[in-house]
């Protein structure tokens, strides 16, 4: 895997107004504001991404994942809070993503006047990762999967994993190992040892022919 995708991850909040129920008309419903910034936002980010295309991990994504509002039903809302998971492709940047849903928001906001609209800090910002076919790192492990009789394919997915923390610092990565990604964060979640202990080979293959990739 010498590709994937990074992510970026914050919440919005509709701020209104509380009132009892039975007079709703003396608050501002922040479930009511949400509903229709929603509807404003989706349009727009769906444009965003479908622009955003990297040839290995494919198309750019954004997701709401959680909504959140109310004290009680007899209360008008006074806050409305969604998270959002936007999925970045290579080459991109979490300061950049968010600069573009900046934008967004405010022409959302121009155009609706009567939203009130909180952007939080994002909790989460990954890098993706796009290591060059040529780098010797991947040289290296093609030469481990033809030494022990496999056949190597260079692929991008579109989950992340840490090798970002690596590809940040200028380090060159990719991402070979044992287990499924269809197992992983699963009530089963398992790597069958047999795949553990072909991985630990692959990896001294891979080490030595790193070592006579870079003399």
């Amino acid at each position: 895997m010498v590709a994937h995708k990074g992510f970026l991850r914050w919440k919005l909040h509709t701020i209104g107004l509380s009132a009892h129920s039975s007079n709703p008309q003396f608050g501002n419903n922040a479930i009511y504001q949400m509903a229709t910034l929603i509807g404003a936002l989706r349009p727009e980010m769906d444009s965003l991404v479908a622009g955003k295309v990297h040839p290995l991990v494919g198309v750019a994504t954004w997701s709401i994942g959680k909504i959140s509002g109310g004290s009680s039903v007899n209360i008008v809302p006074d806050r409305c809070t969604i998270e959002i998971d936007r999925r970045l492709v290579p080459g991109e940047s979490g300061q950049s993503a968010l600069a573009e849903v900046n934008a967004i928001l405010d022409r959302i906001q121009e155009d609706h006047p009567e939203l009130h609209v909180e952007r939080e800090p994002p909790f989460g910002d990954v890098s993706g990762i796009d290591t060059s076919v040529d780098n010797a790192i991947v040289l290296a492990a093609q030469a481990a999967s033809r030494e022990m009789g496999r056949t190597a394919s260079l692929v991008g997915v579109a989950y992340g994993t840490n090798a970002s923390k690596f590809a940040d610092v200028g380090i060159p990565s990719l991402v070979l190992g044992p287990g499924d990604i269809r197992q992983a964060h699963t009530a089963n979640e398992y790597v069958e040892i047999e795949q553990v202990v072909t991985a630990a080979r692959m990896y001294e293959a891979a080490a030595r022919a790193f070592g006579q990739e870079v003399r």
